[in-house]
């Protein structure tokens, strides 16, 4: 296949016109293929996904994407650090990828390399720094860093880098910058905000992309409201034992028995999240914790896989796709299959436990879609790989 593949680390919750650009711009710097490894239905926010992941995959592929598969639950819904190198560690697996494109604020590119210098050369000091400068109530990262630089799409990239570098891995980072493209500003939070306020996105998005949520609305289908999860949440949490709340992922210094306690306090997720968010404890982070129940994922198994990924499921492709994954078929050292059913056959321990808490996860995000017909319980194994013909010539 002529050309480099390069990848891109994305969650397009949902995919709007810079998420095109970079597709776009990827691929032309290249000139090859491009992989897409996409947060399912739950992600780094601690949230569902506004649209499932198959129809954001549809998006994907029919605005130039030729492959995407999907980065589990367990790394998709955690924090920067874990999300970072739970997808880099599978893009690395693949054996075919040459370059990582992420998106920076560019003024800022020297700050992200200063930070993965620090951050790899004496991992143990700097998480030792993470906690003292939280203990004296100010951010370790703050005082190193411009205020500009603590933004989510630096720090990411920082994490990317701090990846590649651990394992030394030939994949290329290749930073785009966000500067100065007004259509790659378009933030995602105001498209979720402009959706959930009924209000017409169509102008921040490529029109495929635009037929594909369309679809989705019609169907009562989309948008998924985090509120399918609410009464779960609370009944789980009200049933649980603290030392079982204790094992949840992000969980320390007695966090546990303030969750425990807002369980029964509060009668709404959004207040129990609220009530346990403090200077320490961020609400992103308290978020996680909480769709963690959702979700299955421990702090045990988080730390068991945070460098080795349990699989690669694919979500969609081309034929461009198809042909990348019969390369990364004879490449891959990790289990590949399309369908979740494959995977429970030919996985084992805990890597088929992933899966299953996959299955499960989805099961209940699915009731969150608004018409009752399209909460189908059995989505995960039901669904079909997307499958999409495009021109090569």
């Amino acid at each position: 296949m002529n050309g480099k593949v390069s990848a891109i680390i994305c969650e397009f919750n949902p995919f709007h016109t810079g998420h095109k650009y970079i597709i776009d711009y990827a691929k032309k710097e290249n000139n090859g293929p491009l992989i897409c490894i996409m947060s399912g239905n739950f992600v780094q926010r601690g949230e569902p996904a506004c649209f499932t992941k198959w129809s954001r995959a549809r998006a994907a592929l029919s605005c130039g994407a030729d492959l995407v598969i999907e980065l589990p639950t367990i790394y998709s819904a955690s924090s920067a650090e874990y999300f970072a190198t739970g997808a880099v560690n599978t893009l690395d697996a693949l054996g075919i990828v040459d370059k990582l494109v992420f998106g920076v604020e560019s003024e800022h590119y020297d700050e992200i390399k200063k930070y993965v210098e620090y951050r790899t050369s004496d991992e143990k000091s700097f998480i030792e720094n993470i906690k003292e400068g939280m203990n004296n109530g100010s951010s370790f990262c703050s005082q190193l860093f411009s205020d500009g630089f603590i933004g989510s799409n630096n720090i990411l990239a920082g994490e990317y880098l701090c990846a590649l570098t651990r394992i030394n891995s030939k994949i290329e980072p290749m930073a785009v910058s966000r500067i100065g493209n007004e259509s790659h500003n378009t933030t995602a939070g105001n498209l979720r905000r402009m959706i959930k306020n009924g209000e017409n996105f169509s102008g921040y998005m490529p029109e495929p992309s635009v037929k594909v949520f369309n679809e989705e609305f019609n169907s009562g289908r989309g948008p998924v409201s985090a509120s399918a999860c609410e009464n779960y949440i609370l009944s789980r949490l009200r049933q649980m034992k603290t030392h079982e709340v204790a094992m949840l992922p992000f969980i320390n210094e007695g966090l546990e028995n303030k969750i425990v306690k807002e369980a029964v306090n509060n009668g709404t997720y959004s207040a129990l999240r609220d009530a346990c968010v403090s200077k320490r404890y961020t609400r992103s982070r308290i978020s996680r914790i909480l769709m963690s129940v959702v979700t299955g994922v421990t702090g045990e198994l988080l730390e068991e896989f945070k460098y080795t990924p349990p699989y690669v499921k694919i979500l969609g492709f081309n034929n461009i796709g198809r042909k990348l994954i019969s390369e990364i078929s004879e490449k891959c050292t990790l289990p590949l299959f399309a369908q979740p059913s494959q995977g429970l056959f030919i996985l084992t321990g805990n890597n088929k436990l992933i899966l299953e808490n996959e299955i499960n996860a989805t099961s209940l995000y699915m009731l969150g879609c608004p018409s009752p017909d399209a909460r189908n319980g059995d989505a995960e194994l039901t669904e079909k790989v997307i499958k999409l013909e495009v021109d090569t010539e």
